[in-house]
């Protein structure tokens, strides 16, 4: 009989000892983002992850400015996703403030979302969003901008590597004027990382070549009217341009409706992103050049969620490849406009 008691004590004893394991197996540590570790369910690549605890994920997007072809295909993307996956979603705008972002990144958190995918209207006015996020343990997964000053608080950044889209519109332009004329710069919004790392590539070619002359660089913030007024005036104190950078299509369309208003021929044009209209500039022999921006990035922004969400390791940053296209060639980038 005192056998069965000891035995019976052992026994109870090891059950505790379990329970206080297990509970500190699931409760203790942290992951990148902050939040507490959790036990996730592995997945194959590109299969839907189960969700947790018995619920469905629930994915956040803030966009910058919805009001835009770029940001608003994304949209498309990003929700095409969403249903394939049965994922619950919600998409917010923020009209161009970066105050509006931080405020709808911090009602997103509210609503309890497991990830957090984040276009910024700019990449360092958005850093509190970030911040609140990360303190919230929601990961985030960046799309188009970088964020530098929260660098350690994002888990990827999927972008088009802009220092190359400059690069490669001078090494455009450079060719098409074999090495000698006046150039017009026509550059994105001030403190974009978008903008400043375009500008940094394509003075990174062009300064290279010393019969090549930047005569004009003015920002038109990205916005296709701005560009037309900002080229009106470059037309009417230049008599001679040979080429225009746009850095990205609504610009570069505003431009070229100044040019033709003018009654200007003969200046090479290129812009940025491949939107439909910039497209069909180029067929119609309006444009002479495009480079790809692929929007497609939201997608490995949510693959890099999921991925996460699954235990395994994500890259801090995923760039995506860029292209040159010009009437030739077009035809095999018809699946990258939008």
């Amino acid at each position: 009989m005192k056998k069965v008691r000891i035995a019976s004590k052992i026994l109870l004893l090891l059950c505790v000892a379990f329970a206080i394991f297990a509970c500190k197996v699931t409760t203790e540590g942290s992951g990148a983002s902050g939040k507490s570790a959790q036990p996730v369910a592995q997945a194959a690549p590109g299969s839907v992850i189960p969700p947790r605890n018995g619920r469905v994920y629930h994915f956040g997007y803030s966009v910058g400015e919805m009001n835009h072809p770029t940001n608003a295909y994304s949209v498309e993307l990003f929700e095409a996703r969403m249903k394939q996956l049965g994922y619950e979603f919600t998409v917010t705008d923020a009209e161009r403030r970066s105050d509006k972002q931080i405020d709808d990144i911090n009602a997103l958190i509210q609503k309890n979302i497991d990830a957090l995918i984040l276009l910024p209207t700019d990449g360092v006015a958005v850093a509190p969003g970030v911040e609140a996020a990360y303190a919230a343990g929601v990961p985030v997964f960046t799309v188009l901008r970088t964020m530098p000053s929260v660098r350690d608080k994002v888990q990827t950044f999927c972008v088009a590597d802009d220092y190359s889209i400059g690069k490669l519109a001078g090494v455009w332009i450079s060719t098409v004027l074999n090495g000698r004329g006046n150039v017009v710069y026509i550059s994105g919004t001030p403190g974009l990382s978008t903008a400043e790392d375009r500008t940094k590539g394509f003075h990174e070619v062009i300064d290279q070549f010393p019969n090549i002359k930047i005569i004009a660089e003015q920002t038109a913030r990205y916005n296709r009217a701005d560009a037309m007024t900002v080229m009106e005036g470059i037309l009417q104190a230049n008599r001679n341009i040979d080429a225009l950078f746009a850095a990205n299509d609504e610009m570069c369309g505003g431009a070229i409706q100044a040019i033709q208003a003018a009654g200007r021929k003969g200046i090479k044009t290129i812009g940025v992103n491949l939107q439909k209209d910039g497209f069909q500039r180029m067929l119609n022999g309006e444009q002479d050049a495009d480079i790809t921006t692929p929007m497609k990035m939201v997608l490995d922004a949510v693959d890099a969620a999921m991925d996460f969400l699954a235990g395994k390791p994500v890259p801090l940053v995923k760039n995506i490849p860029v292209d040159i296209v010009t009437k030739e060639n077009a035809k095999a980038f018809e699946d990258q406009v939008y």
